[in-house]
């Protein structure tokens, strides 16, 4: 008696196909968030390496801390979302900024920017953030941190992280809303040092750099990256460190990105005439 093959029919199979379908379309978005939660914690261990290294700094430096990035002169107009290559820069006769933050002083205690090598350590990067890092070799291959400032025709670096030392070296003009908020002259675990970098940056496009997003992160400056995202920001919070090392998450539900759009300085935390503005 020859018996009969057993398989499955048609239908079976469209059954099982249909059923791993929709068992896969159940689980990405799951995986997705799981995947950006990791690398919300990956970024607060990250501020918490920041934070001791800055700590440090501080103790080696009488309680003195780095200010942030003030293009246009000793006292100008913040941009913390920059660290400066060298304690010198391109502008005002290349001028001393050792006091600003930069890559030569912070690797002392951050390592991991490696110029020789074309390297940079994970930490000094947001995990979410799509940055080409590798930009600033690619764009300047023969930049060192001891390169002479007259030939160095980049002299920052867009770090993903945004950096609030020194607050009370803002120029005047430069608009700050709660500067009671940001750190000055100490560490303090009350006043916000280093979060993630979210701005709206005032080109025609009104394009914003954020690193955690509902559908992934925006880098507005082409040569940086190429997720550029216009309009109403979907960020989905930021991690926020403060002088004491210690790291908060500010959840989306506490912003208003409409507002924020809307350049509304109320809301800002720093804003200057050439209508650029950060959020915290």
């Amino acid at each position: 008696m020859i018996k009969k093959k057993t398989a499955f029919t048609l239908v079976e199979l469209l059954v099982v196909v249909a059923i791993i379908a929709l068992l896969v379309s159940i689980l990405l978005p799951a995986l997705g968030k799981a995947r950006e939660k990791a690398r919300e914690v990956v970024c607060a261990s990250n501020f918490r390496q920041w934070g001791i290294a800055i700590n440090a700094y501080s103790n080696d430096n009488n309680g003195k801390i780095p200010a942030s990035v003030r293009l246009g002169g000793k006292f100008g107009g913040a941009l913390p979302s920059l660290i400066y290559i060298a304690s010198y820069a391109k502008v005002n006769n290349f001028e001393d900024y050792s006091d600003q933050f930069n890559i030569h002083t912070m690797v002392e205690y951050m390592p991991g920017f490696d110029f020789d090598n074309h390297d940079i350590d994970p930490a000094w990067h947001c995990p979410a953030s799509r940055i080409n890092g590798e930009g600033l070799f690619t764009q300047y291959p023969n930049i060192t941190l001891d390169t002479d400032p007259t030939a160095i025709p980049l002299w920052w670096y867009p770090m993903t992280y945004s950096y609030y030392g020194r607050v009370d070296t803002w120029d005047k003009n430069f608009y700050v809303n709660a500067r009671e908020e940001l750190t000055g002259e100490m560490l303090r675990g009350d006043r916000l040092l280093m979060s993630d970098t979210l701005y709206r940056w005032h080109d025609n496009n009104g394009s914003w750099w954020y690193n955690h997003g509902k559908n992934g992160p925006s880098v507005h400056d082409q040569r940086w990256g190429n997720t550029v995202k216009s309009g109403t920001p979907d960020i989905t919070g930021t991690n926020r460190m403060f002088g004491d090392g210690h790291v908060e998450w500010k959840a989306a539900n506490e912003f208003d990105p409409e507002l924020m759009e809307s350049l509304d300085p109320s809301l800002s935390q720093s804003f200057n005439s050439s209508r650029d503005t950060c959020f915290w």
